[in-house]
């Protein structure tokens, strides 16, 4: 502190004693520019931070709306299963399937066959359903075959439907399974990126334990990427996975079985309380945000210091709708009008310090005159003056100097004659006072002394030749 006090006190003394025109465009430079430039970055950051939350609510918004489409498109298909879980028909017609009924079995798989057909054709986005029976016997309707002999959307080997995951997971426990985005290809129909859903069947009225079947709906990714996706620009990515870390859904791209977590923070394990295995543990909405941002900036999908992402759940935490904002993105545009402003201030900082050069130029051409005129007087010349200019500060002081300095030289004028008067003066009192009786008075009296010592002859005749004279 001691050091900091030492070196303002020693910039306050230099300050002090520069000249009044260097002071004078100083100060001009610092009132001017100073304000100038504190405005400008106060202009700033209010208007940047006002842009970011801006943009931010915005973000929000279409992610609320987004989250709400998401949810709506799951509630579709649930409402659907839901149907097909409630109507008496399936359980009817399951029946004669599940018991191999000879006589029945053909006519109950033609009947099922039919309804699962209105359905996909009632819902686009629907590219097949299926419907397995407790031995693993099939009906389905597969919309881009347009068949329920082949499927391009479900493997229908039994030994494929016995070891499918969410059949399986299905048939254990009563809720519905979502799976993952899967790619499915073929050499005849192409390749699509779908989602399945599936729920177990049960019998009500007979009241057994044990589910009549399994339900699968095969979904086009597409249709949901649809209902988030329009909200995607250069600056921000939607996208939607599950609790898992797995994406269900990005736009313009076909990321089938990437997992966010595992390429990028790691994925949470748990262990199995059944079995004892190690099994992937859900993440919170924080983590599968970060991963997100990280996963987005490592592939390349967007670019940029700042990337902010949001998110919201749906299905009651089991799928994150989540967006990605690219911040540096966002201020792009604002930092145009910055530019623009950092010109504007540049252009009126030079303007101010010309301004000031001048107005310290003028300033300094009317004091210089001044202190040279003061240094001529201060070295003796009298005669020193100054040429007034104009009718400001300066020319008043120039002729009050010019005033002064004229009475100085009169003053010194009559001073000086004042004492050669008195010099005068004193020189003929003097004169006054030598005259002939006294001079002889003293030679007569030095004549004395010298016959005292008996040198009287030179007095003598020094005395008869002044009397001669």
């Amino acid at each position: 502190m001691k050091r900091i006090g030492r070196r303002i006190h020693e910039l306050k003394l230099k300050f002090s004693n520069m000249g009044i025109a260097r002071k004078i465009m100083f100060l001009l430079f610092v009132v001017s520019l100073i304000p100038l430039f504190c405005t400008m970055i106060l202009y700033y950051n209010l208007s940047s931070r006002l842009v970011r939350s801006q943009t931010t609510e915005l973000i929000l918004a279409n992610l609320e709306q987004s989250a709400n489409n998401v949810q709506n498109f799951w509630q579709t298909y649930e409402d659907i299963i839901q149907s097909i879980y409630i109507d008496d028909f399936y359980g009817e017609e399951m029946q004669p399937i599940n018991v191999w009924d000879s006589n029945n079995y053909q006519f109950s798989k033609s009947e099922i066959t039919k309804r699962l057909e209105n359905i996909v054709y009632t819902n686009k986005e629907i590219l097949g359903i299926l419907i397995v029976g407790q031995y693993y016997d099939i009906c389905f309707y597969d919309s881009v075959t347009s068949s329920s002999q082949t499927s391009f959307c479900f493997d229908t080997e039994t030994k494929y439907l016995r070891t499918n995951a969410y059949i399986k997971e299905a048939m254990e426990e009563d809720k519905i399974v979502y799976s993952s985005l899967e790619h499915i290809s073929s050499l005849e129909f192409g390749s699509k990126d779908v989602l399945y859903i599936a729920c177990q069947l049960r019998n009500f009225e007979s009241f057994d334990e044990k589910p009549m079947g399994c339900v699968m709906l095969c979904v086009d990714e597409s249709a949901l990427e649809d209902v988030y996706g329009k909200s995607n620009t250069n600056s921000n990515i939607t996208m939607v996975t599950n609790e898992f870390g797995d994406i269900l859904s990005f736009p313009s791209a076909s990321l089938a079985g990437v997992n966010i977590l595992e390429e990028t923070v790691g994925v949470k394990t748990e262990k199995d309380e059944k079995t004892g295995e190690e099994i992937r543990a859900p993440a919170d909405q924080e983590e599968i945000e970060n991963a997100a941002t990280i996963f987005l900036k490592q592939r390349g999908y967007l670019e940029g210091r700042r990337l902010e992402a949001v998110s919201k759940e749906v299905r009651k935490g089991t799928c994150y709708v989540i967006n990605v904002q690219n911040s540096d993105y966002a201020m792009r545009n604002f930092s145009f009008i910055v530019d623009i402003m950092v010109i504007f201030t540049l252009l009126v900082g030079i303007f101010c310090v010309i301004l000031s050069i001048d107005f310290s130029r003028n300033v300094d051409d009317s004091v210089q005159p001044i202190i040279s005129a003061m240094e001529e007087a201060d070295r003796g010349n009298l005669h020193a003056k100054i040429e007034i200019r104009g009718n400001n500060e300066f020319s008043r002081i120039a002729r009050q100097f010019n005033k002064m300095i004229v009475q100085i030289r009169v003053s010194g004028e009559q001073e000086r004659e004042a004492l050669l008067r008195e010099k005068n003066a004193e020189i003929k009192s003097l004169e006054a006072q030598i005259n002939p009786h006294f001079l002889y008075n003293t030679l007569d009296a030095i004549n004395w002394v010298a016959l005292d010592r008996q040198e009287s002859g030179l007095f003598h005749e020094a005395s008869q030749n002044y009397h001669l004279s």
